[in-house]
């Protein structure tokens, strides 16, 4: 009787087994279909984050006030993420108003707010 309960077991552990690569395999399905739909989704991207890593920094402001004294060129998308304070301009101004966000003395702008943009016309920018 040990053999036969040795035997069940096994078999009932082959098929958890099965199960579980079953499982696994589906789950991959899943994952895959993920992919595609999060493919699809746009980017979202902080105001004021001119140099693209994510965050809002003094390094931000830096950047902004080096195009705004002509030192830098910015590509389109940086001119958009620049213009905090939404007068379709980057000016020393957008620089002080993400330096003064960074050290939490919040202005009138949309530094750090989140837009978003279609990964199609993020493409120019990987490189």
């Amino acid at each position: 009787s040990d053999d036969s309960a040795k035997d069940t077991n096994k078999d009932s552990s082959d098929d958890s087994a099965n199960d579980t690569n079953k499982d696994s395999t589906d789950s991959n399905t899943d994952t895959s279909s993920e992919k595609t739909e999060s493919e699809d989704q746009p980017v979202k991207l902080m105001m004021g984050d001119v140099d693209l890593d994510g965050k809002v920094t003094t390094k931000d402001a830096l950047i902004v006030q080096r195009y705004a004294i002509g030192l830098d060129k910015f590509i389109d998308l940086q001119l958009l993420l620049g213009d905090v304070s939404g007068d379709k301009k980057v000016t020393a101004a957008d620089g002080m108003m993400i330096l003064r966000w960074t050290i939490k003395l919040h202005t009138k702008s949309t530094t750090g707010e989140l837009i978003e943009i279609s990964k199609d016309l993020l493409s120019f920018v990987k490189q």
